[in-house]
């Protein structure tokens, strides 16, 4: 190159189709729940007066879905279980944020709304999984929630005697067993509706790295400038691109090449 040339360099996000031979997933907004596929009668509840559980989640599709084939391509993969994490009212209004797997029993389309599917997720014990991990999190890590009056009585009296008595109701989890003596109490019932993801395949084969790549370079002589405005300069663009081409359910479509290792 001449003296007085120029190189240009300019940069973009790197992105990525696959993590070594997974494909990368992302999370996704959960709209609604129920305990049947039918979207209108979705419930919002983890589990109902009844004690049945919600095991049906209706996913927001950001790439529309029109059959079970596009369901499978674009979001499930190779996925057998789904991480989800949710907001969960544990007791009271006292939230925390529940996270677990649940297995994949089924998926499918909802009719006549080609933005929405919905996934059946298996029950643990006939328990929703997300009450499942919720109500174990109680059991194991906040006792002072389920029995508040229970510790540290000291010398206050009524205390002691609510501690007791709180004791006495736990005979219910012998007998009923503690999942369900808690959901009698409809403990880990509710969540927030704007506070449940799932974790599916990208639908778009693309997703967004921490890095950046080249995108273009572009080269050029200053000629013009070199022999006073006589002569008209030259330049040279070369652009990368990083994407392939794969078919979707029979029709070819261009996505993200890259691989995150």
């Amino acid at each position: 190159m001449p003296t007085g040339g120029r190189i240009e360099i300019n940069y973009e996000s790197d992105d990525y189709s696959y993590v070594q031979d997974k494909r990368a997933c992302e999370m996704v907004y959960v709209k609604k729940i129920g305990n049947s596929s039918n979207y209108s009668n979705a419930n919002d509840v983890l589990y109902d007066n009844s004690l049945n559980s919600s095991n049906y989640w209706f996913i927001d599709a950001s790439v529309p879905v029109t059959s079970k084939a596009d369901i499978k391509t674009r979001y499930i993969a190779a996925l057998s279980h789904l991480y989800f994490k949710a907001n969960v009212d544990l007791i009271d209004g006292k939230k925390e944020f529940i996270e677990g797997y649940a297995d994949i029993i089924d998926y499918g389309t909802v009719s006549g709304n080609p933005n929405i599917f919905w996934i059946k997720v298996a029950g643990v014990d006939g328990i929703n999984p997300v009450t499942k991990v919720a109500l174990q999190l109680l059991r194991n890590d906040l006792q002072r929630l389920a029995r508040p009056n229970s510790y540290n009585p000291g010398n206050d009296l009524v205390k002691a005697l609510k501690g007791l008595l709180g004791s006495l109701v736990e005979i219910g989890s012998f007998i009923n067993g503690y999942e369900k003596n808690s959901m009698n109490k409809y403990w880990a019932k509710n969540y927030d509706t704007n506070k449940f993801w799932v974790k599916l395949s990208s639908p778009n084969f693309k997703r967004l790295g921490g890095g950046s790549r080249v995108k273009s370079i572009v080269t050029t002589d200053n000629w013009l400038d070199l022999t006073n405005n006589n002569e008209s300069s030259f330049s040279k663009i070369t652009k990368y691109i990083y994407t392939t081409e794969v078919k979707i359910n029979g029709i070819v479509h261009e996505i993200s090449s890259g691989c995150f290792l």
